[in-house]
């Protein structure tokens, strides 16, 4: 390695261990009745919404989505005044999402469902609302996609209950995913179905009937 590298050496194990050795054997004794805890969970057929290590992770970054978000739809609204475009309704779709939607809270999906084909998440995500619509509200927004990293929110559709928990029948589960999105009422999403022959909501429509033409109490569910 020449004196210019910049790249970290690389380091012993045993300097490591003498430096770090009892937290890391306490780290694994916390990891190991973590296991035997979530084990005997399971045999009682309690198993935990999330470990006890996801959950942490989730709550150390409970406001990352919001933030990336806001920072996107100021970039882009100073886009759109430095290109004189000042007359819209709505400076983004982010901005749009921010105004109407919110932070729901992520969970394994239960065995009653049945997993969706992966990239279609808005059918997925209609069919199940459609199928539980006594149960379950059908959201579009922003969340973490399982395979970008670092983490980016990008355009996705889920279900949620009653307590805001949400039902993701497209992606695997992550317990520090953070979901951002709008509460449609099914009517609203099957009537824009009809229009335009295709799922989603946020980037469809016709002319005179999009989210951004109507008024909130037309499309939004309570």
């Amino acid at each position: 390695m020449g004196d210019n590298d910049n790249r970290p050496s690389r380091i012993k194990v045993e300097e490591v261990f003498q430096s770090f050795g009892e937290p890391i054997i306490c780290f694994g004794w916390f990891i190991f009745v973590q296991q035997v805890i979530e084990n005997q969970l399971r045999s009682w057929g309690l198993l935990p919404v999330a470990s006890f290590i996801t959950i942490y992770e989730s709550m150390s970054t409970s406001s990352l989505i919001t933030k990336q978000l806001k920072e996107t739809a100021a970039q882009l609204l100073r886009f759109r005044q430095d290109a004189g475009q000042n007359g819209l309704r709505y400076g983004s779709l982010e901005e749009f999402v921010l105004k109407y939607g919110k932070l729901y809270k992520t969970q394994r999906l239960p065995s009653t469902f049945r997993r969706g084909q992966f990239k279609l998440c808005f059918s997925n995500s209609m069919t199940m609302a459609e199928r539980n619509a006594d149960k379950l509200i059908y959201v579009e927004g922003f969340a973490y996609a399982p395979v970008i990293t670092p983490p980016h929110p990008v355009l996705h559709a889920w279900c949620v209950d009653q307590t805001g928990t949400v039902y993701d029948r497209t992606w695997g589960f992550d317990g520090s995913r953070e979901y951002f999105g709008i509460p449609f009422k099914l009517s609203f999403v099957r009537k824009m179905h009809r229009l335009t022959n295709t799922y989603g909501v946020l980037e469809q429509g016709v002319p005179g009937w999009t989210v951004y033409d109507l008024e909130p109490e037309i499309f939004l569910s309570k």
